[in-house]
């Protein structure tokens, strides 16, 4: 063989051995490039499950320590039972009411409870109350009015029921005292610490007509209207009975003579 065809043979061995290295590394590059890929997906994954894990971990941790208090929630339920029981527990609110009323020498003269009714309260509901200020904005518009509504129809979530366990009864009470004695019963009502009674309205007049030697001039009656509330345990859900407290002794009952609630004239 020539020189000069020596030396093409080998210009052309030369470029075969490049252009297979090129093709080997062209293909190992495209079948790495998937591998590459799933491992940092892998490590995406990985990290994104860490941060999993530390967020549940902070949580159990919360948890742990709310367990540890558990006797002391306990204990605070039982107090909020007191003032929001699970039961209608009626005659129990008359004892309450009594025992005011002999506190501030006030004369309890009708004592009335209405029908009890359930109250169910959605997630909009419960989201306009949390937001104060734009309800005032919304000028006091009625949970049931139409831009309500289509929130509604655009959530339907919105409008089911986030609890009904919750149930209110209408309760009246008419008193008759001091004017000074009145106003210390109606706040003792409503700041005392056993049954809540949230009231609605209050009507006032003078005694006038007949009145006992140890009535003063300034004595007044007043009609407070309001509510008294009840939850359902939900542990037990049942119906509200209408005479869950027949165990209990009755009331005394008057003669027409003598405030049934105290016993006085």
């Amino acid at each position: 063989m020539s020189p000069k065809a020596a030396a093409k043979a080998r210009l052309w061995t030369i470029l075969a051995v490049f252009v297979s290295l090129a093709f080997v590394v062209a293909g190992g590059l495209l079948g790495v490039q998937p591998l590459w890929q799933s491992a940092d997906e892998t490590n995406e994954t990985a990290a994104d499950q860490e941060a999993k894990n530390d967020r549940e971990q902070i949580e159990v941790n919360r948890l742990r320590q709310q367990f540890e208090q558990i006797d002391d929630y306990r204990a605070l339920l039982e107090e909020l039972r007191v003032q929001v029981p699970t039961t209608l527990q009626t005659q129990e609110f008359q004892r309450q009411v009594a025992e005011i009323a002999e506190t501030y020498d006030v004369s309890v003269t009708n004592l009335t409870f209405g029908t009890s009714s359930q109250v169910s309260i959605t997630a909009a509901q419960a989201d306009l109350a949390t937001t104060p200020i734009e309800s005032e904005a919304r000028g006091g518009i009625d949970a049931s009015s139409g831009s309500d509504e289509t929130a509604a129809e655009e959530n339907p979530d919105d409008n089911r029921p986030r609890f009904s366990d919750f149930y209110i009864m209408p309760v009246n009470i008419e008193v008759a005292g001091g004017y000074s004695d009145i106003l210390e019963f109606l706040r003792g009502l409503q700041q005392n610490e056993k049954r809540i009674m949230l009231v609605s309205q209050v009507q006032g007049s003078s005694g006038g007509g007949e009145s006992s030697s140890n009535n003063s001039s300034n004595e007044v009656n007043l009609k407070i209207s309001g509510q008294i509330s009840v939850l359902l345990d939900p542990e037990a859900r049942s119906s509200i009975p209408d005479s869950e407290n027949i165990e209990k002794p009755e009331l005394p009952s008057t003669n027409g003579k003598q405030n049934p609630m105290t016993g006085s004239n």
